[in-house]
């Protein structure tokens, strides 16, 4: 193109560079793989009018960093040449990347040259890097990777600022996402500034659509976001991290969504340099598991028997089946040190802690000195009548070389604390015999014994220096220890092989249903059916899980006898285990049908009675954006959202008048609870989820509210499992959702009777 070019902005994202893991040709970006070969393609093109010969391209790497000097800090990956290129033709190169010259894993910069002596630069090159590529078509660049979050929600970075000013110099940092990815539940980004952080804050912390968290973190809250003014050295280099997230699926159709995460540098209104992203996520038709069921609806998106809250909540993925198996079966085989103490070696990787009342538990390897058993076989298997007495287990019970034993003379124990609930849990015992007895016994998290089991010298495969196996198969994750017992006269007792999984291979119906043909009676429309509800299928869940299978007969005219419906409901709406509960079931018409009264009753005293629910509303529901800017500190991107606290603290101050202009002259407003705050929903509606006064139209501005926002509102109800978290209510699509009481939420007070709370359609 024109030289210089003074149209583009971010000129490291040239498409005619890209990364391929294998010499394929295929024109489409790749990140490097390290620990094997990479080929860098570059396609060169001729605009001149007559034909190109002798052409060199040259490629040089740098780690991703904003503002790279030329030629300091570029390294030759190396060249590859073009014989002939007609006018106007195009051709592509691939130079092969050797593996033992990618340093290390991660991001890369990638920097081209084409040389031809009948085409010099026109520009001389100069240090700056982004200058030369604006003043030469000759350079081009490509700092540009790709971030899975289809596998991982989770993604972290690492991205170089540079001042490329031989002088000290103030920086801004600018973060730019066309497509509002932020504005999404379940998106976050995060910069992790280090060194940085100190001198942004002597220099005044200041920025746009940001949050500083805890550390030397900072949260952007939507796009574009700025870091203003952060002081640098003379040429200097500092590394910044960046963590991406998506732990629910985007907004869209289809199973994927892209988004594009532009960092940049700025120096004295000049930019510098950039780093782009691409980031991957899922959209709302991935089904992760392939279970039948969404992951916007699915409670566990893997299949491993953890839902996705607590997945999350302990840094597991909830995209990864692999959680399941906890690490697979415990050997031993790997610790090689014989005499060393078991204890917490396999809480990171397993999940499972050892611990015993009496005495130590020891590793020990089969032929030395025994300290729980002495069996009757040598090194070769054969029996020696004791003469041996070392630790040599039988041929076939496959215990390996290394098992663990708790030394006692009488009474030795061992406990396995697993650090989530179990649904299976097994493992072996060596060498029961004589007048040994073994109590094993599986309890829950409040220490209620579950199952127990009895192994002695009549259990199958009891014996001098033989492996027992125990095993509890509980049905759904709630073995949460397991503790072991001996009785009897013996040195103690040897163990291995232990191994534990979250799923059970034979899991309970958290629910026992039973479906009913609708009543003749009933004239609506509506088919009834009658359920028994049961426990959640996850201790840690406390909203119910229904699972309904319609009878045939319900709808004649379809071909599918039989569906699965699914009904999650926040604590304190589930009926009780066993319970019997009327469940009416109606198909959403095209058009939808409404009541001929009116919904909403505008009082003309800034409230709103809502004749379905009884419930009392304020006119304003955003009273503290709109007359109250100044108390919502918690967001710096919105007037309006506060954390949960503030809610709280808000809502108590218009019942003692601090805040005239949203109390309507009333003192006894609270936060709305979970069912109160879905009582505005109507899913006919969406953007926001609820009707027009009259019922008969989605809502509109001052039609009886004014300012409801189409994102989250907190509720008064906290999550009954994890006391850092509270329900919110997205009001786009009327949907719930536990949040950090930390994070920022609109706020709209009730009043009023008891509840009804019906939800439309």
């Amino acid at each position: 193109g024109d030289e210089p070019n003074k149209v583009s902005k971010r000129f490291w994202l040239s498409p005619d560079i890209w990364i391929r893991n294998q010499q394929d040709d295929i024109p489409k970006y790749q990140n490097v793989e390290f620990g094997q070969d990479n080929y860098v393609y570059i396609r060169a093109k001729n605009r001149g009018t007559k034909t190109a010969r002798n052409t060199t391209v040259e490629v040089y790497r740098s780690i991703p960093a904003i503002g790279n000097r030329w030629p300091k800090g570029w390294t030759l990956i190396g060249t590859a040449q073009i014989d002939t290129l007609e006018p106007d033709a195009s051709q592509a190169v691939a130079i092969r990347w050797d593996k033992d010259d990618i340093p290390k894993p991660g991001h890369y910069c990638f920097y081209v040259r084409v040389l031809n002596d009948k085409d010099a630069m026109k520009f001389p090159e100069k240090a700056d890097s982004l200058v030369n590529m604006r003043n030469n078509n000759a350079i081009v660049s490509r700092n540009f990777n790709v971030v899975d979050l289809l596998k991982n929600v989770t993604d972290t970075f690492e991205v170089t600022v540079h001042n490329p000013k031989d002088e000290d110099a103030a920086i801004d940092l600018v973060f730019e996402e066309e497509d509002k990815l932020l504005d999404s539940d379940g998106a976050g980004a995060f910069v992790d500034l280090g060194p940085l952080y100190s001198r942004w804050q002597k220099a005044g912390g200041k920025g746009t659509n940001i949050k500083p968290l805890e550390g030397t973190t900072i949260q952007l809250l939507s796009t574009p976001a700025k870091l203003i003014g952060i002081p640098m050295k003379a040429a200097e280099f500092q590394p910044i991290v960046m963590k991406v997230s998506a732990f629910e699926p985007m907004p869209g159709e289809g199973s994927t969504r892209e988004y594009q995460l532009s960092t940049q540098g700025w120096v004295d209104g000049k930019l510098i340099g950039g780093v782009d992203y691409t980031l991957e996520t899922r959209a709302q038709d991935t089904d992760t598991d392939e279970d039948g069921l969404k992951d916007i609806f699915d409670i566990d998106d893997d299949n491993d028997c953890i839902t996705d809250v607590d997945e999350i909540k302990s840094g597991l993925n909830p995209l990864d089946p692999s959680d399941a198996n906890v690490g697979g079966t415990i050997d031993f085989e790997t610790l090689g040190t014989p005499g060393m103490e078991i204890t917490n070696q396999f809480e990171t990787t397993q999940g499972v802690t050892f611990s015993s009342s009496k005495s130590p538990i020891i590793l020990v390897k089969a032929g030395e000195k025994p300290i729980a058993f002495v069996s009757v076989y040598n090194a070769e298997g054969k029996k020696t009548r004791r003469q041996n007495k070392a630790n040599h287990a039988a041929p076939d019970s496959n215990v390996g070389q290394f098992m663990v034993m708790a030394k006692h003379t009488s009474g030795s124990d061992l406990k396995l604390s697993y650090s989530h609930p179990v649904a299976q849990a097994s493992g072996e015992v060596l060498d029961i015999d004589g007048g040994e007895v073994l109590t094993i016994i599986a309890r829950d998290a409040e220490g209620k014994e579950l199952s127990r089991q009895q192994i002695d010298k009549r259990s199958p495969n009891a014996g001098d220096g033989r492996a027992v196996r125990w095993a509890f198969e509980a049905g759904e994750p709630s073995i949460k220890t397991v503790e072991i017992t001996q009785r009897g006269r013996g040195l103690g007792i040897a163990f291995d092989n232990f191994s534990a999984s979250l799923c059970s291979a034979n899991p309970k119906q958290p629910i026992t249903a039973k479906v009913f043909k609708p009543r003749p009676k009933i004239t609506s429309r509506e088919p009834v059916f009658t359920a028994r509800v049961g426990k959640p299928s996850t201790p840690s869940l406390k909203a119910c899980t229904m699972l309904l299978k319609t009878a045939p007969e319900v709808d004649p005219s379809t071909k599918q006898t039989e569906a699965t419906i699914r009904i999650e409901m926040p604590p304190g709406v589930c009926p009780e285990a066993g319970s019997e509960a009327i469940i009416r079931f109606q198909k959403v018409p095209t058009t939808p049908s409404f009541p001929d009264h009116r919904r909403y009753i505008d009082n003309g005293d800034n409230t709103v009675t809502d004749t379905q629910s009884g419930l009392i509303w304020l006119k304003n529901a955003n009273c503290i954006g709109t007359q109250y800017p100044s108390f919502a500190k918690d967001c710096t991107s919105e007037e309006g959202p506060v954390n949960w606290e503030h809610a709280q603290d808000f809502v108590a101050g218009l019942n003692n008048k601090q805040y005239p202009e949203c109390d309507a002259n009333h003192s006894d407003w609270r936060l709305p609870s979970v069912q109160e705050m879905q009582s505005l929903v109507h899913y006919g509606f969406s953007k926001p989820a609820m009707s027009n006064a009259a019922g008969n139209g989605p809502w509109q501005e001052k039609d009886a509210f004014s300012n409801v926002k189409s994102n989250s509102y907190w509720t008064s109800t906290p999550d009954a499992a994890a006391p850092e978290l509270a329900w919110r209510l997205r009001m786009d699509r009327g949907l719930l959702f536990t949040e950090q009481k930390s994070y920022p939420l609109y706020v709209w007070p009730v009043r009023g009777g008891n509840c009804k709370c019906p939800v439309d359609q």
